[in-house]
């Protein structure tokens, strides 16, 4: 009796720890980070721009007369941001699809909207080789 009980304690475990993976990788999805965030109606205006996978990867910031370089890691709904001289962290919120805001530690808040990537005249066609 002692081991069946293990078993659908183990087994339940697993299953909680699988849906908790697929609903992580779902909002993943969802976000859709890497690409180009352009800052919303903030002056100076400021771009990042994350690469790599879902959750981490090389980031670009620039405007403001100066950018910045590093890599970058989500950890829960925290973006963090690391430069070989400082770590930046941020909590994010998702708006909409292709809207996020970025809260930094002191509370200063910025609105990014993500660039649509460049989009194929609709007058070219491919040609067969």
């Amino acid at each position: 009796m002692p081991l069946l009980l293990v078993i659908v304690v183990v087994g339940l475990i697993y299953i909680y720890l699988r849906l908790q993976r697929h609903a992580r990788l779902a909002w993943l999805q969802k976000l859709s980070l890497p690409g180009v965030w352009v800052a919303d109606a903030s002056s100076p205006v400021w771009t990042l721009t994350l690469q790599g996978g879902l959750d981490r990867g090389p980031f670009q910031l620039g405007g403001g007369g100066a950018g910045r370089e590093g890599h970058w890691r989500l950890h829960g709904h925290t973006l963090v941001l690391s430069t070989v001289t400082r770590v930046q962290r941020f909590d994010l919120r998702l708006f909409s699809t292709g809207t996020i805001g970025l809260i930094d530690t002191d509370g200063d808040r910025h609105v990014l909207r993500k660039q649509a990537p460049p989009e194929t005249p609709a007058n070219v066609v491919p040609l067969r080789r």
